[in-house]
Formats: structure tokens, C-alpha cells, sequence
């Protein structure tokens, strides 16, 4: 069994205190900090630019240190049915690889946050090749830290001594209560906190709409940093191991495409919309998919992982907005359309393609909902759509790997 083999407290965990803390009373003010100007190093292989940050304090420290290390205990004092192992050991595992990057860092005296927040910074240049934005809110019921799964995978799975200029993560809270994983992850990747809207009356807006609103937002915030591709997943989607190296697979595909397109068959071919980091299969095909971007296959249900055409992505934010405020102007609201519904009716309307890439670059780990009344039944998480049965990391931990960071101080 998984847990019996990657999930030894004892062995993997041995930093970890065995008694549960309180999370939520932590004292998080030294987070608030100023930024000191980065720095250069550079080897024979490969060029680095230290980012704008600070040194880890030893207040920071511990505060990290009490955190990951009661959520690990937490979690590994509890009994899961065997259907749960696989998103124990993922969880355990995220969390110890944090710590130990963490530690790393403090050690090394490498300044944090890893990226500089473009969006505070008010930067208007090109941005970097890639950003990933990332969607979160809190979920209090859910034993699983899911925020700190996704960030510790994204970074250590990254190699980012490799792909540190390429590269930029930006975390969006879209919950107006206490979020402290948001507060943890802020030490290694900016977090923004959302603004909740309101209907007219003041009410709060249904759960359907609100969540549209927030991703409409979340859109345009990320429109705004100019990047060449951008990449939005929610919290709980697992970066497999050298996740980014995939990507730059998925980029020089859909350069082709459209060199292909616009030069060979102007005409026919259709511009692209989307490319699905992570869709699952109801029935698997004869043979597993070769790894890249599979033009015929497109799954229109979930908002897991996409890769959007930049040049299309306002018009998805502009769409989803004006849906809600539509709704708020005649005060009904009696089409609690998904975001990906949504989006995907207006991909059809226009004309647009999407396609997904296998085997995926992201897998689901969500089988705790931010609704509290889904429970994570042995039927609910084997459904089809849950999770994909093309993922390179399957059942692998998350860990931490030096050679991946070392090139920073060396």
C-alpha cells in the first residue's frame, strides 16, 4: 500500500512533531516586509538573477517551520480509506518538500519571495514566457493543505535554477475569510486577495456566479502582465516532475500550429483558444497518447489547467463578467452556468478550438470540495473526470532535489 511504503512518519517525517498545533492563531506580521535589490550570479551553464526579496528572518522560520510541520502531523495521525492513499501521500509529501526547500533557502540565504510581485510592481515591459496563475480558496473542512500541495509541486518539480526568467507564479485568494495556506505560500510566490462584489441589495452573490466573477477578475489581472502564455489552474492541480519542460513542448506545438495555419491552410484552420494541461478520459484510446498537444481530443468539462491564446484572453474575461453582471442588474439569477461551461459556450459561439495535452501536465487532486457538503465517497473519487489516467507522477512523491537549486549559490 501506498502509505505503508512512502508515508513512514517515523522515517520520511522525522522533523515533524507529533502533537497537533493550532493553525490558525499564528502570528503572521512578519510577513510585511520591504524588498531589497536582487543580484547576479553566473556559472559556465547557467545565468541566475536573484529576485527582489528579502532574507528569511528567523521569526519567518519558525513560523513555516510550525506550520507545515503541525500540518504534517495532523494529517498523518488520521485513518483514510485505501481510495484516499494515493492523496495522502501527495499531501505528506508536498508539505515535507516545502519545508525542506524552505530550509534550503534560509540556509543558503537566498532571498524570498522567488518572483517579485509584478502586479504591486506595476510592470509594464514583456513579461516572462510563461505565468501561472493559480486560483485558491480556503477550504476549513478539507484535511488535505491543497494550496500548499500545488505551490510545492509547482516549484519543486520546476528545476528552477533552470527556468527562473521563463517563468512566473502569481497565487489569487479569492476567500474573503482566513486563509493561511495563502499566508505560508506568500513567503515563496505573491498572493493577491480578491475583493468579494456584491449584488445591488448587497447580498452575496450565489456560489456559481461569484466564482465566474472572481476568475473574470482573475483573467484580466493576468492579461495585464504581458506575458506570452498564460497558464490558470486551480489549487488543486499537481504539477507532474519537470512540468515546465512539457510546457515548452506545449508552446512550440501551438507555434507551429499557428505558423501552419496562418502560412499553409489560412482558410480552414481555426484559431486556437485553450490547451487543457489536465483532461481525463471516460474510455482510454488503444494506445496511451504521445506526449504533446492532441489536436482531436478536447474535454470541455473542468478548469483545472489551461494554457490560453493571450490575444482571446480579455474576451473570455469581458464574457464571464458580463454574464454576472447581467444577473446583478435583473436580479435573478437563474442560470448558475460553470466557468467552464461558460467559457466553453463561448468558444463554440466563436468559432474557437481548444485542445488538451497528454499525457496531462497537471493532475486533480480535489477530492476534498470547497463545498462542504461533497463528501469524498469511494464512488465520487473514482468517477472518470476526477482524475486522469495519463499522469507521468502518478503515486510519486513530491520532493525536494538540491541539484535543481544548487546552481543559485554555487
Amino acid at each position: 500500500m501506498i502509505v505503508q511504503m512512502v508515508l513512514s512518519v517515523k522515517n520520511l517525517f522525522e522533523t515533524a512533531t507529533r502533537i497537533p498545533i493550532t493553525r490558525a492563531g499564528f502570528d503572521s506580521h512578519f510577513f510585511q516586509s520591504h524588498a531589497d535589490p536582487g543580484n547576479q550570479h553566473e556559472d559556465s551553464n547557467i545565468r541566475v538573477n536573484k529576485p527582489t526579496g528579502v532574507l528569511i528572518t528567523e521569526s519567518q522560520l519558525r513560523y513555516t517551520r510550525q506550520f507545515l510541520r503541525s500540518a504534517i502531523s495532523e494529517v498523518s495521525l488520521m485513518s483514510f480509506p485505501d481510495h484516499l492513499k494515493e492523496y495522502v501521500m501527495y499531501d505528506l509529501t508536498a508539505k515535507k518538500a516545502l519545508l525542506d526547500l524552505h530550509e534550503w533557502l534560509y540556509t543558503n540565504q537566498y532571498p524570498l519571495p522567488l518572483f517579485k510581485d509584478r502586479l504591486v510592481a506595476g510592470e509594464t515591459s514583456d513579461g516572462p514566457r510563461v505565468c501561472v496563475g493559480i486560483t485558491s480558496a480556503n477550504r476549513p473542512h478539507a484535511p488535505f493543505s491543497y494550496l500548499i500541495q500545488t505551490v510545492s509541486a509547482l516549484l519543486n518539480r520546476l528545476n528552477y535554477a533552470k527556468y527562473m526568467n521563463d517563468v512566473y507564479i502569481h497565487v489569487f485568494n479569492i476567500d474573503e475569510g482566513e486563509h493561511e495556506e495563502a499566508k505560508v505560500v506568500s513567503q515563496f510566490v505573491p498572493v493577491t486577495n480578491l475583493e468579494r462584489i456584491s449584488s445591488d441589495k448587497g447580498d452575496r452573490l450565489p456560489r456559481k456566479y461569484q466564482e465566474n466573477l472572481d476568475n473574470a477578475d482573475v483573467l484580466r489581472r493576468m492579461h495585464s502582465l504581458n506575458c506570452e502564455y498564460p497558464i490558470f489552474i486551480e489549487d488543486d492541480a499537481l504539477a507532474k516532475e519537470n512540468w515546465m519542460d512539457s510546457v515548452m513542448l506545449a508552446i512550440h506545438e501551438m507555434e507551429q500550429f499557428d505558423f501552419e495555419r496562418k502560412a499553409i491552410v489560412p482558410i480552414s484552420a481555426r484559431p486556437w483558444l485553450m490547451v487543457k494541461l489536465y483532461c481525463a478520459r471516460e474510455h482510454a484510446p488503444d494506445l496511451a497518447p504521445k506526449e504533446g498537444v492532441n489536436t482531436s481530443y478536447f474535454q470541455r468539462w473542468n478548469t483545472v489547467a489551461m494554457m490560453f491564446n493571450r490575444e482571446f484572453v480579455l474576451n473570455v474575461s469581458n464574457h464571464l463578467e458580463i454574464v454576472v453582471r447581467n444577473a446583478i442588474a435583473r436580479e435573478k439569477f437563474d442560470l448558475p452556468i460553470a466557468k467552464d461551461e461558460d467559457i466553453d459556450n463561448w468558444r463554440n459561439k466563436t468559432g474557437l478550438t481548444g485542445m488538451c495535452f497528454e499525457p496531462v501536465i497537471f493532475q486533480h487532486t480535489g477530492v476534498y470540495s470547497s463545498v462542504q457538503s461533497r463528501i469524498p465517497d469511494q464512488k465520487s473519487v473514482n468517477l472518470w473526470y476526477m482524475k486522469s489516467m495519463y499522469f507521468q507522477s502518478h503515486e510519486q512523491p513530491v520532493s525536494f532535489n538540491e541539484s535543481h537549486w544548487i546552481h543559485l549559490v554555487t
